[in-house]
């Protein structure tokens, strides 16, 4: 048997994919745009505005997500480029947000700031979540 400490995983697998669903947006605004701009066609340009702003919506709602998990005592929280660690009794709250969304509140500064938002794993109902229970009662044993 390891005496290494069990990892929760807080973030979904689907955070990855969560961060980049803003790109067939764009995608299909590119055709309207460059069509609109060649024919010099109103309702092409509006349509390509439409979904550029909607790509601008889903990209600003997703910039912040990250890939969350515990070890023990450390929290690990990492983005595209760059991952952090940090004590685990320096987490104040786990809220679950709407949307499928929660947030790790931390006292100290972290590079990603005092507020660590995620996507939980797992399913969440009537505003509950299997791994963010766990969490907090790991949050409440380590202070």
């Amino acid at each position: 048997m390891s005496d290494s400490p069990s990892v929760l995983v807080l973030s979904s697998s689907y955070t990855g994919i969560s961060r980049w669903i803003f790109a067939p947006y764009l995608l299909f605004a590119l055709p309207y745009l460059v069509l609109g701009l060649a024919q010099r066609s109103g309702p092409m340009l509006l349509i390509a505005g439409a979904m550029g702003f909607g790509a601008a919506l889903r990209y600003m709602s997703s910039r912040r997500l990250l890939d969350i998990s515990i070890a023990g005592d450390v929290v690990t929280a990492s983005s595209y480029r760059r991952t952090t660690r940090f004590a685990l009794s320096t987490v104040s709250d786990i809220q679950l947000l709407p949307r499928n969304r929660a947030c790790m509140h931390v006292r100290e500064l972290t590079p990603f700031g005092y507020d660590l938002l995620f996507q939980p794993r797992g399913a969440t109902r009537r505003g509950e979540n299997a791994g963010v229970q766990e969490a907090r009662a790991r949050m409440l044993s380590a202070q």
